[in-house]
């Protein structure tokens, strides 16, 4: 199968919704092994969630997960909320005595949204510099008060070793805007200029004189959705019809509040085919108020990923066994590498999101490593897109190993390896040629470091 089929249908919504995995509710009696119309599809059926898998050539519904549902925050709201918006406001634990709830530091946890597993940070650009706070309204900064000395010096060369790349190519790629009137419009000028410093930084991988579409809508612009701009129009659909169904409100408030992005090579159905479509699908409930800037730059990630294979003529997953770690796990790294302008607040949205599977992830991710050999297997299960927990560790497993990659070999050692990929040369075979090493050695000598990451995650929560 040519890239151009298989690379359509690898999808990276919105970097999980924030543990609030995308899916549809039914009202229909799903049976495992039936068939299904739309890959990689979820629905909610009698406390499971089913996934539409591929089976031989058929689409069919998988055996499914059962769905855990969170247990209710013990910490009361002192107040209700006038309107329909999650307080942001911590309430103290009720004690005997009930004390002042500390400020939150530098370091600490998001605040947790009521009704949501977690939280996320607050982001805005102000005159073009990014800004952060724990609060939507108040105490926003531009820093932040760790020192370099805080953090592990792997992850902190692998970021700045992200950080200071800058490309040798100076022309950036034609962007063809497609915006719906009712999408929030600062949240618009803020991608606009995310998109715009993105391709900048990854112009070498991008030939000159091409074109990138780039498509901003909401849940009330089903019209606006082309197959020229959008490489899975159907999947875009899916979102909106989502948004608009009102038993999941849930979704509305907490993953999805931020929108939902995608981007994708475009294939032979489209006058654009070749081109990276980005598209991204806001909900107008939240207007301006919810921003994550790691979403664009995740999702373009995936665009230059797919121009290299793309170019290579080459499926990497089916036909150059590599990992889907490879995939999420560079996506995610590169995603809050140049998104997020400290290491601080870098490290900080790992261990959100590590913490976040821990939680609310699949049975088998909320386990906590103990050894280097069960990283190995985490990084065995994650080579896989199995909709189950290898998807779940594929961000973090993913981003760790290609941290130390990139901190031990240089920037283009993971860039390397994704070009490296062929119908001659395997996943495998590419690892020794760009490392030096066998994928079992680059992984053991990774496997204490992730270790180590995922222990302080977990544990300082």
């Amino acid at each position: 199968m040519h890239a151009t089929k298989s690379l359509s249908k690898v999808i990276a919504l919105a970097t999980i919704m924030s543990f609030l995995p995308a899916m549809a509710f039914s009202a229909q009696k799903i049976t495992p092994g039936t068939t299904c119309k739309v890959l990689k599809q979820k629905t909610i059926y009698q406390n499971k969630t089913y996934t539409c898998i591929k089976s031989g050539k058929k689409l069919v519904w998988d055996k499914g997960v059962l769905i855990v549902k969170a247990a209710p925050s013990p910490i009361p709201t002192p107040k209700p909320s006038p309107t329909p918006t999650p307080s942001l406001t911590p309430s103290p634990t009720p004690t005997a005595t009930s004390l002042p709830v500390a400020m939150p530091k530098d370091g600490d946890s998001p605040l947790q949204l009521t009704g949501c597993y977690t939280g996320n940070y607050f982001y805005r650009l102000n005159n073009g510099v990014l800004e952060r706070s724990f609060f939507e309204d108040k105490l926003f900064t531009t820093t932040d008060s760790r020192s370099n000395s805080d953090f592990d010096p792997i992850r902190l060369r692998a970021f700045q070793i992200i950080r200071s790349h800058v490309s040798t190519t100076n022309t950036l790629p034609e962007i063809d805007f497609h915006v719906s009137a009712n999408f929030p419009k600062l949240k618009l000028a803020y991608s606009k200029e995310q998109i715009s410093s993105t391709l900048t930084y990854y112009s070498d991988f991008i030939s000159a004189g091409s074109h990138v579409q780039a498509t901003f809508i909401t849940e009330k612009d089903s019209a606006l959705i082309s197959p020229d701009d959008i490489s899975r129009p159907d999947d875009a659909q899916w979102i909106i019809d989502t948004f608009l169904d009102p038993k999941q409100a849930s979704f509305l408030n907490c993953g999805w509040r931020y929108g939902v992005s995608g981007s994708h090579i475009l294939g032979p159905v489209s006058k654009n085919n070749g081109q990276i479509g980005y598209w991204m699908i806001s909900p107008t409930l939240h207007g301006d108020r919810f921003w994550d800037p790691t979403y664009l730059t995740h999702e373009v990630t995936h665009g230059v990923q797919d121009i290299i294979w793309r170019k290579n003529d080459i499926s990497p997953m089916e036909q150059a066994g590599a990992p889907y770690f490879l995939i999420e796990g560079g996506g995610y790294l590169f995603g809050i590498g140049l998104s997020l302008t400290n290491i601080g607040w870098y490290q900080d949205d790992l261990y959100r999101k590590i913490y976040e599977y821990y939680r609310g992830g699949p049975e088998l991710a909320r386990q906590k490593p103990n050894s280097a050999a069960d990283i190995l297997k985490m990084i065995k299960a994650a080579e896989v897109n199995d909709n189950d927990v290898g998807q779940t560790w594929a961000y973090t497993i993913g981003a760790q190993l290609w941290e130390w990659v990139i901190a031990n070999y240089g920037f283009d050692a993971y860039w390397d390896i994704v070009k490296g990929l062929s119908i001659k040369q395997n996943y495998d075979a590419t690892v020794l040629k760009v490392i030096g090493k066998s994928k079992e050695a680059l992984y053991a000598e990774a496997a204490p470091y992730i270790l180590k990451g995922f222990q302080e995650a977990i544990s300082k929560k």
